[in-house]
């Protein structure tokens, strides 16, 4: 699966990176952090001064101590499967589907019609260059050609996180891949009509640039195992 993983910035509006959730042909771009400073957070032994007396450094000034913008990360865990998408061209016509993705999402995933976050946006932390341009790559699915869409089971769990530019604290959403409970999903997939989609005016537009005028949804249980889901492409509804 192509995943392509944003921490906010001071000074602008906040950026953020890898895992809130696109829907499938859009792209991840850069998610929104907070539009502000948290405020700085002081170590506990801050409000006695550093050199142990009264809070102030000798000559009547407060002495805060150091600067430390606490947050509990949430865990990555492993993988424990992984869903395999066989999608099987046994039409007359070719198929336009995604070959490859940058900053743009292959599929989206739904959980109990909620899309499930793969992959957040740019991150950038304290300094923000601009983000790479989201890219996709459409080949053809000749007819009798077979394209396997893969997928690890996990989604984003999102927290926020803490960190420190010069003297304050910043705050911006981030994930940690965790893999999903069992029960039923649908998988969107997207679909193109040519080789060259794109006119100039979607790709000025860096929210247009992975996205697609077709798509299809394909059902199925998740489990505790590996699953490999066959689809024929003359049994679904492409709209």
């Amino acid at each position: 699966m192509v995943l392509v993983l944003a921490s906010a910035c001071p000074g602008d509006d906040g950026s953020s990176e890898e895992g809130a959730g696109s829907t499938a042909g859009t792209s991840v771009g850069t998610s929104q952090g907070s539009d502000g400073t948290v405020g700085p957070t002081t170590s506990d032994d801050s409000a006695s001064g550093t050199d142990g007396t009264d809070g102030t450094d000798g000559t009547g000034n407060t002495d805060t101590g150091p600067v430390v913008c606490e947050f509990e990360p949430t865990a990555t865990i492993e993988a424990t499967l992984e869903v395999t998408i066989e999608l099987v061209n046994d039409t007359a016509d070719p198929v336009y589907v995604v070959g490859s993705a940058e900053y743009c999402l292959p599929f989206s995933v739904a959980q109990g019609g909620q899309e499930l976050a793969l992959a957040l946006g740019h991150l950038c932390g304290c300094e923000c260059p601009p983000p790479p341009m989201p890219t996709v790559e459409v080949i053809a699915l000749e007819p009798g050609q077979t394209q396997e869409l893969t997928w690890d089971g996990r989604a984003l769990a999102l927290y926020q996180e803490r960190y420190l530019c010069d003297t304050e604290c910043w705050s911006s959403t981030n994930g940690a891949p965790q893999p999903q409970p069992p029960g039923p999903l649908t998988l969107t997939i997207p679909i193109y009509e040519s080789l060259d989609p794109f006119e100039q005016e979607q790709l000025d537009n860096l929210e247009n640039r992975c996205a697609a005028p077709l798509s299809f949804e394909v059902s199925f249980d998740l489990g505790s195992e590996d699953l490999t889901v066959s689809v024929l492409l003359s049994s679904v509804t492409i709209g």
